[in-house]
């Protein structure tokens, strides 16, 4: 039997996990972890009271499929956490966790889970600070660590998959690698949904994104460059006004802008995250010796610069979403490969955490982009 936790049921537990998840379920594919859907269970653990998520859970009775919506508005103890685990385990059981709810309570449920999970898979960033990743490395096995994985969405956008798959006939004859720029621009602000950014900050939810394609470029071809090695050498932080601010963060909100250089050897990178700016941009720039490679995750697309000729060699239309499509194909077959691994997620904390020491020094109104 497969059973599935899913915790938090905020935007990417009950908009974009759950529904692509019950899709596969109902699916007639064959999936790894499932012959049976009637051998299935999904198990919700969150904050919210059940009738505010009624509808959502309507979509797994018309899909056949058992699900367990279990609330508690102060957060689950450990003991809890253990006690719904137990309630569900049987023999012949695989479970898999999927931890999406806010980074300040990862690691309670990253600690609480892995002893009785076959995989756990946690959304970008693995948890909120080092201390906390240090805790879950003095309170799990080696064994257990191994069973955490960061699930970071952008890793699994379609063009971005296609560019890590090729990226050596892309970069082919275009030289060594000089320079690279990351956009992660919104035109929109912090969604009231999600308001605990403010706590946070932007870096700790948009950066990541960059750090994982450069990890998972790595993996796949050797030759590219380390960004594990990789040292901060300048950040500049911005926020928006008091008024665009909720009056319950405004005292000691985080930064909704930054702009990270990072060095590692010879190469410089550049990466510019940001909501509420007035325009929408999301770029990877890599650039060489003798050409460019341009990944536009916007309109799902990849080009190259070369000889002063631009020549689009990927573009195909996706689906809203469509990255969690994917990750629920993992998981149905229980890929224990999938995202990156507890020290490459460690490592990408030690990033941002090195970014904390930065000040935010300039505050900008909502639709503007903030300048130098």
């Amino acid at each position: 039997m497969l059973t599935v936790f899913i915790i938090g049921f905020g935007d990417v537990g009950s908009n974009k996990l759950y529904p692509r998840l019950l899709e596969g379920i109902n699916s007639d594919k064959t999936w790894k972890l499932l012959t049976n859907k009637e051998k299935v269970k999904l198990v919700v653990l969150d904050v919210k009271p059940p009738n505010t998520i009624s509808e959502k859970l309507e979509l797994a009775i018309k899909a056949g499929v058992k699900v367990d919506y279990i609330s508690n508005s102060n957060g689950f103890t450990p003991i809890e956490i253990a006690d719904i685990f137990k309630q569900n385990l049987t023999e012949d059981n695989f479970v898999i966790t999927y931890i999406a709810s806010p980074n300040k309570t990862h690691s309670k449920y990253i600690i609480n889970t892995t002893p009785y999970s076959h995989l756990v898979l946690v959304e970008k960033p693995l948890v909120e600070n080092l201390i906390e990743a240090t805790e879950i490395e003095q309170k799990l096995t080696d064994k257990e660590l191994a069973k955490v994985k960061m699930i970071d969405h952008y890793i699994f956008k379609d063009a971005v998959m296609y560019l890590i798959d090729y990226y050596d006939k892309f970069s082919e004859n275009l030289g060594k690698l000089k320079h690279v720029e990351f956009y992660l621009l919104e035109k929109g602000p912090i969604r009231t949904s999600r308001a605990w950014l403010y706590e946070s900050g932007l870096i700790r939810d948009l950066f990541p994104h960059f750090l994982s394609i450069m990890f998972k470029l790595k993996e796949k071809n050797r030759e590219f460059l380390d960004i594990g090695k990789a040292r901060i050498t300048d950040v500049e932080k911005a926020r928006y006004e008091d008024e665009a601010v909720p009056e319950q963060y405004r005292k000691n909100a985080k930064e909704t802008f930054a702009r990270i250089k990072l060095g590692i050897d010879d190469v410089y990178i550049n990466v510019t995250i940001g909501k509420g700016v007035g325009n929408t941009r999301k770029q990877l720039i890599m650039k060489y010796e003798n050409g460019s490679i341009i990944l536009d995750t916007v309109i799902n697309e990849i080009r190259v610069f070369k000889n002063n000729i631009i020549t689009r060699i990927y573009r195909r239309r996706v689906e809203k979403n469509h990255e969690y499509k994917e990750i629920t194909k993992n998981i149905l077959n229980g890929n224990f490969n999938i995202g990156l691994d507890f020290w490459r997620a460690k490592r990408e904390l030690e990033l941002i955490t090195e970014t904390d020491k930065y000040p935010i020094t300039g505050r900008y109104p909502l639709g503007k982009m903030p300048q130098p």
